[in-house]
C-alpha cells in the first residue's frame, strides 16, 4: 500500500503545483481565473479577487503538504476537500447546460464536459489514495517506480483535453499549461 501512497501523492502534488503556477504566473492569469469563477457561482464582485487567490494559494499549499510524510494527511484532506468544491461546480455548471472553458491549468478554448468530471473523480480518488494507512517498509527502487507513475498519471491528467483532441480529432488547447 505504501506504494500505493507515494503515486497518489506525487500525482496530487503535480497536478496542483501546475493548477497553482498557472493561475499565479501573472496577475492577468490570476484576475483571467477569478474572472471566470461568477461562472460557476453567483459572486459578489468584491470576493471574486480574494476567492481567486484563496483558491490558488491552497492548491499552492497542498504541494508540501502532500509531498512530506508529516503532513500528508493535511495535504490529501485539503485537497480532496478542494476538489470536492471543483467537481461540484463543474457538475452543477453541466448540469444547468451552461458551456465555460475550465481554468483549471491557464487559459483554454475547450468547454467543460464530462471528461472533467472524470479528471476530478480520479483526481479524488487519488487524494484518497494518498492518505496514509500505515507504517510500510518500501523498497527504494519501488518508490521510484510509484513517483514515476504518479508524475506520468498527473501529465495524462493535465493533458487530458489535448490527448483526447488528439485521438478523437477535436480542437486541441492552443495554450496548453507552461
Amino acid at each position: 500500500m505504501r506504494y500505493l501512497e507515494v503515486a497518489c501523492r506525487i500525482l496530487i502534488g503535480v497536478v496542483f503545483f501546475v493548477s497553482a503556477t498557472s493561475k499565479l504566473r501573472s496577475r492577468a492569469e490570476l484576475r483571467a481565473f477569478g474572472d471566470s469563477l461568477p461562472d460557476f457561482l453567483p459572486l459578489p464582485a468584491a470576493l471574486i479577487g480574494p476567492l481567486s487567490l484563496t483558491v490558488a494559494l491552497l492548491e499552492c499549499a497542498v504541494v508540501p503538504l502532500v509531498l512530506l510524510p508529516v503532513t500528508a494527511p493535511v495535504g490529501c484532506v485539503v485537497a480532496f476537500v478542494l476538489l470536492a468544491g471543483f467537481t461540484v461546480a463543474v457538475a452543477s455548471t453541466l448540469r444547468a447546460g451552461r458551456r465555460i472553458a475550465c481554468r483549471c491549468f491557464g487559459p483554454a478554448r475547450e468547454p467543460l464536459g464530462p471528461r472533467h468530471l472524470l479528471r476530478n473523480g480520479v483526481l479524488l480518488a487519488a487524494a484518497a489514495g494518498g492518505l496514509p494507512l500505515g507504517a510500510g517498509g518500501a523498497q527504494p527502487v519501488g518508490l521510484v517506480v510509484a513517483g514515476a507513475t504518479g508524475l506520468v498519471a498527473a501529465l495524462i491528467l493535465i493533458h487530458l483535453d489535448d490527448i483526447l483532441g488528439l485521438f478523437l480529432g477535436q480542437a486541441v488547447n492552443p495554450n496548453p499549461p507552461k
